[in-house]
């Protein structure tokens, strides 16, 4: 079993974004024709090593109250976990300042 995880951001609801990740038509419930060119890098894991995958396996580990704070946490997940599907390094720059007396 993969080990492999993914960490993104999005404003749409949850259900509509792990049915895009695993080609799934959130009107009619039917699988979408697999399109290399336009699947997120989730679909292609899913698809190429053909796991058997549903919403249960998408979490949703942050919430923020505008787009600067979800990019913001999103920088800060990724540096930290380092998601082995995610083609985004950070979302925004991390930038540590100090202040030298």
């Amino acid at each position: 079993m993969c080990k492999n995880s993914y960490v993104g951001k999005t404003k749409r609801h949850f259900i509509v974004r792990a049915y895009e990740h695993l080609g799934i038509s959130v009107l009619t419930n039917q699988n979408y024709t697999y399109n290399e060119n336009n699947a997120t890098a989730v679909r292609k894991h899913i698809h190429h090593c053909k796991h058997d995958s549903t919403v249960n396996d998408f979490n949703i580990i942050g919430t923020a109250r505008n787009n600067f704070h979800l990019l913001l946490k999103e920088s800060i997940i990724i540096t930290m976990t380092k998601p082995s599907l995610n083609n985004t390094k950070e979302s925004i720059p991390l930038y540590v300042f100090w202040r030298l007396n």
